[in-house]
Order: structure tokens, then C-alpha cells, then sequence
């Protein structure tokens, strides 16, 4: 409801009940106590970067998980379930993009990540095409044309054995993990290392994108 005109013109909720909580709540506001004082209004806090957000889930993840080591060196060395755990995490809370290498691509909780992820943010995903002689190759194709018709971005390339996620172009996951059940769900006792550090995400991330434009890449 507008009360008044020109610069003097006010605003307030027409229901007197809620108008009265408003007001009850904006008194407390230390801003417009300022005012009322005539003094400075405290220097608002500095919106938290997406890094910040990352650190912060990770050191959560960490304190959940049971585990104790610092990120002041901005890498750090996972195995096993801890590996597959964050590495799930991480790409679930892309908002941007996900960057990922990896040879071998079947379906398993962290590949089905991928597709989550993609309905939010871009996702490319650079793997070996199935080979004729795989007894899994049919299944293995059909596995791929569902992560494209979810968004994902699969790009083919035989000769590639790195296995590398970029999330967000803020954290990097350097390991021996593959995306399929055995690997990435314990069977086989897989380890990483994983980076906040910026000129080594960055890196990472350049190499994907380079791999991407190869000649020998064929995008899908």
C-alpha cells in the first residue's frame, strides 16, 4: 500500500498483523538502528565465493567421514569408499561445469552422478568407445547413448588412460578410478589425489580441454 507522493511516498504491507511483524523484525535490524543514530551502518560481510562454499562441504564431508587432515596444503590423499564418497559429493553440487577423463565407463552410482549433475551443469565426459572384443560392449554402448540423451557430452578417444574430474574449475580429482562398479565400489582398492589448489585445478583443467579438440577426439 503506497502512502504519500513523490520522494516523501512510502510503502507497507495492507495487512496490519504482518505489517506489525515486519516492522518488529526491521527495528532489530542493525542497519536501521544505525540510522536512527545517525551513525555509519556496519560494513556489510562480503558475499562467500563458491570456493569458499567447496572448502566448507569438504571440511564437513571430512568431519562426517571421521577424517583428520588439514587442507592448508590444498591437496590431499584419499582410497578406497573415501575417494568414491567425495568425489560423488563433489559432482553432485556442480553448478557450472564437470570436466571428466576416464577410460572405462559403465553403469555405477558415480557415473549415474554424472547424469544427475548434468540436468544443472555442463558435463563432458572423455572415455575409450567400447571395444568389439568386450563381452560388455553392447551394454556399454547403450549405457553411453543414455548419458548423452541425459546432457551428457561424451567425447571418444582411444587412446586416453588418464583418469581426471575438474569440478567447477575449482577442485581437481587426480586417480586410479574407473568409472564402474569394481572401481569405484571397492572392489579393487583405488587412490587420488584430490586439489583445491589453483594453478594445479586450472592445469587439470586445461589438459580436459585439450583433449577435447584433439584431432583424434570424436565428440558423440
Amino acid at each position: 500500500e503506497k502512502i504519500g507522493e513523490g520522494k516523501k511516498a512510502k510503502y507497507r504491507v495492507k495487512d496490519h498483523g504482518l505489517y506489525d511483524e515486519y516492522r518488529r523484525f526491521l527495528k532489530s535490524n542493525s542497519i536501521l538502528a544505525a540510522d536512527r543514530k545517525n551513525e555509519s551502518p556496519p560494513p556489510a560481510r562480503s558475499a562467500k565465493t563458491r570456493k569458499d562454499i567447496l572448502v566448507e562441504r569438504i571440511e564437513l564431508w571430512k568431519r562426517d567421514s571421521g577424517l583428520k587432515f588439514s587442507l592448508e596444503p590444498k591437496h590431499f590423499f584419499l582410497e578406497g569408499m573415501y575417494l568414491d564418497e567425495l568425489s560423488k559429493r563433489l559432482i553432485n553440487d556442480a553448478t557450472l561445469e564437470v570436466l571428466a577423463v576416464n577410460p572405462y565407463v559403465d553403469h555405477c552410482d558415480l557415473s549415474n552422478v554424472l547424469r544427475g549433475a548434468a540436468k544443472k551443469a555442463q558435463v563432458f565426459l572423455v572415455t575409450q568407445p567400447p571395444q568389439d572384443n568386450d563381452r560388455h560392449a553392447e551394454d556399454r554402448q547403450e549405457y553411453h547413448k543414455t548419458l548423452t540423451q541425459e546432457g551428457v557430452k561424451m567425447i571418444y578417444n582411444k587412446k586416453i588412460h588418464a583418469k581426471l574430474i575438474v569440478v567447477d574449475n575449482l577442485v581437481a580429482i587426480v586417480s586410479s578410478m574407473n568409472l564402474y562398479g569394481s572401481s569405484s565400489g571397492g572392489v579393487s582398492i583405488e587412490a587420488g589425489l584430490v586439489s583445491i589448489e589453483e594453478t594445479v585445478v586450472k592445469s587439470v583443467a586445461s589438459s580436459i580441454r585439450n583433449l577435447i579438440e584433439r584431432p583424434e577426439s570424436k565428440k558423440i
